[in-house]
């Protein structure tokens, strides 16, 4: 929460709404961003590691780059439960487009019949990778896998489960830049925060002709949270449904994300809430950064969308006029070679495992100095000498560069806590909560390197 106080005499000067409008959405943006990465720290740690020696053999995302050379559209498929009204527009525009479906819309979109050549994933949670391991994916065929195209912070049985093709995005954490530095530098995509955006950021770099938006509504469309038989909303509500209704469990979804009612561009009322309108300000963002590809959206039941074209009934049909089959396979197959060859994969593992085997000598190396001095100053008041052991320890511990960029990125929920929340921290809590994160990370190290020599 937060507020904003404005000047009396400026507030009626019409241009400064603009400013207000931006001040918020900052603000906005910053509250998400520290309470995703207090809560998703240590996950997206665990993870990238545990999926690191698939990542550091991938080429990435690059791959697809200007992949569609402005030829062919591009259809989205996000979440929204305005889908659920347009199934059959999707699968007829489907025959003549490139088709990215996000994780959370795989089962619907399968179950309808529906062809996907890319599914993106970006959640780190278990539940995501059950979008689309216990989807009609196990029915296909090998060679009709669609192509994911996901974080390296995913949650590992996803990519240890998926039988097709894995292509990865880069990460803004020192961590990963390090891991890139291994192999090569990597596309970094997925800067709008949500799986739907991920979607329009890898069909924006593929450089289609256009692009068609379907279930990205930015609002809870027909009242609800996802589409029909999205597994989210399934395995959610039972857990509650021994408590109360569906409706009333959507509804109090509603109000713990602040959502208030609006109108939108068709006279119909809906319900929106601050982090969707800090996504929408994301895609705006993005579409005005590059008006040469023309994007469409095909619901009246979104909001927001007005500044785009909206694709009615006539502009489907003469959108398809005279367009020819799209063959995915034909383009999917360029991409065939989306790892290293045989002598690099070793040389990179070789490098990467020397990596990771430094981080466990500067660990244990910093575990033996951060107990020495938790021995020294616990129940004892400081002295001169104990402040200049400290001084000292600190700027060893700043040396110990690789353990320090893994420490950057898992150690974020406890530092996050004592800077924003005012959380009570003292000299012997922190190097004890430091030590326990040490020995996290030793455990998974040594995990990881027994399993890769093994």
């Amino acid at each position: 929460e937060f507020e904003i106080y404005l000047n009396p005499v400026l507030k009626n000067i019409e241009s400064f709404k603009v400013v207000e409008d931006f001040c918020v959405q900052n603000l906005r943006r910053k509250i998400i961003n520290i309470n995703t990465a207090k809560k998703f720290s240590k996950e997206w740690t665990k993870n990238f590691l545990k999926n690191s020696f698939h990542y550091i053999i991938n080429r990435g995302v690059d791959s697809l780059i200007n992949l569609l050379e402005g030829k062919f559209p591009v259809l989205i498929i996000g979440a929204g439960s305005s889908i659920d009204d347009n199934l059959n527009t999707i699968k007829r525009l489907s025959n003549y487009s490139l088709v990215i479906c996000v994780d959370t819309a795989l089962i619907p979109i399968l179950k309808a019949n529906i062809r996907v050549d890319i599914v993106v994933s970006s959640d780190s949670q278990s539940i995501n990778a059950l979008y689309i391991t216990q989807s009609d994916l196990v029915k296909k065929d090998l060679n009709n896998y669609p192509l994911l195209v996901c974080m390296p912070t995913v949650h590992p049985k996803l990519i240890d489960k998926y039988k097709g093709k894995v292509l990865f995005s880069s990460l803004p954490f020192d961590l990963v830049k390090i891991t890139d530095s291994l192999t090569i530098d990597r596309l970094e995509i997925g800067s709008g925060g949500t799986v739907s955006a991920l979607a329009f950021e890898v069909a924006m770099i593929m450089n289609p002709s256009s692009i068609i938006l379907f279930g990205t509504d930015f609002c809870y469309s027909n009242g609800k949270l996802h589409c029909n038989n999205a597994l989210f909303d399934s395995l959610y509500y039972g857990k509650t449904n021994y408590i109360y209704n569906y409706q009333t469990f959507i509804t109090m979804a509603m109000l713990r994300a602040n959502s208030f009612l609006v109108i939108n561009d068709y006279g119909l009322k809906t319900r929106t809430d601050p982090k969707f309108l800090m996504f929408l300000e994301w895609f705006k963002s993005q579409i005005n950064k590059d008006d040469k590809i023309e994007v469409y959206y095909a619901s009246k039941k979104t909001y927001g969308l007005s500044f785009l074209k909206y694709m009615g009934k006539a502009e489907i049909e003469n959108f398809i006029y005279n367009k020819k089959n799209f063959n995915s396979m034909n383009f999917l197959s360029k991409i065939e070679n989306i790892e290293f060859d045989k002598k690099n994969k070793i040389k990179i593992k070789e490098s990467y495992l020397d990596f990771l085997n430094k981080i466990i000598i500067e660990g244990l190396s910093a575990k033996a100095m951060i107990e020495n001095i938790i021995k020294r100053i616990e129940n004892t008041s400081f002295s001169d000498s104990v402040l200049m052991y400290l001084n000292t320890l600190e700027r060893n511990l700043l040396g110990f560069s690789s353990l320090k960029t893994l420490l950057n990125m898992s150690f974020q929920e406890y530092l996050l806590s004592v800077q924003y929340e005012k959380k009570e921290i003292d000299t012997v809590s922190f190097y004890k909560n430091l030590l326990k994160k040490i020995d996290e990370i030793l455990i998974l190290l040594r995990n990881m390197i027994d399993k890769k020599s093994n």
